[in-house]
């Protein structure tokens, strides 16, 4: 499968020189594509007033929010080389933790 072209966003993979500066451009890729709070932890799941009979737009909302996760997860892992992709594995569907991972890697 081709790798993710992450030279049309402007912008390489991570490595030991350019962390600092692929973070930047993550964080703005993120917000530019609506996916920067539920990276950082700031947009928690929703919850259902009543978890047996949840409302239509209780529903919508969690569904919403969980495309939101799964985008956001699935930008982080396109922007890593195949090497830094196997620390992340363990947490595909959470961006938070995908995020906080990257961030205690040694590139």
């Amino acid at each position: 499968m081709p790798s993710f072209d992450t030279t049309k966003m402007g912008f390489n993979n991570p490595n030991t020189s350019n962390y600092g500066e692929w973070k930047e451009n993550m964080l703005a890729l993120l917000k530019t594509h609506r996916k920067y709070l539920v990276t950082i932890g700031c947009d928690p799941e929703p919850e259902f007033a009543d978890a047996d009979n949840p409302t239509y737009q209780e529903k919508k909302d969690w569904k919403d929010w969980k495309e939101t996760q799964g985008a956001a997860a699935g930008t982080i892992y396109l922007c890593l080389n195949e090497s830094q992709k196997a620390h992340v594995k363990s947490c595909l569907d959470d961006p938070e933790r995908m995020w906080d991972t990257i961030g205690k890697g040694s590139w």
